[in-house]
């Protein structure tokens, strides 16, 4: 689980990048269209404050070197 404020925001048609910032630095989520939670990301604005439950994932290419694929996000 990560909360924290959502610092950078990137939606596309079928994927969309959260980044959130908290305490320990900046996290990414990846949200694709396939997932529940799709259209709860779509209406997440810069600073909102959430908490995403789910699988974190090695990711080079993600602030942190890992990216979380969420099951649950709550605002």
């Amino acid at each position: 689980m990560i909360q924290g404020f959502v610092h950078a925001l990137r939606i596309q048609s079928k994927i969309i990048f959260i980044v959130i910032r908290n305490l320990s630095g900046l996290t990414q989520v990846v949200v694709e269209a396939s997932n529940p939670e799709f259209e709860v990301a779509k209406g997440l604005t810069l600073e909102s404050v959430i908490r995403a439950s789910g699988e974190m994932k090695d990711a080079p290419q993600a602030p942190g070197g890992k990216e979380m694929h969420p099951t649950k996000i709550e605002i």
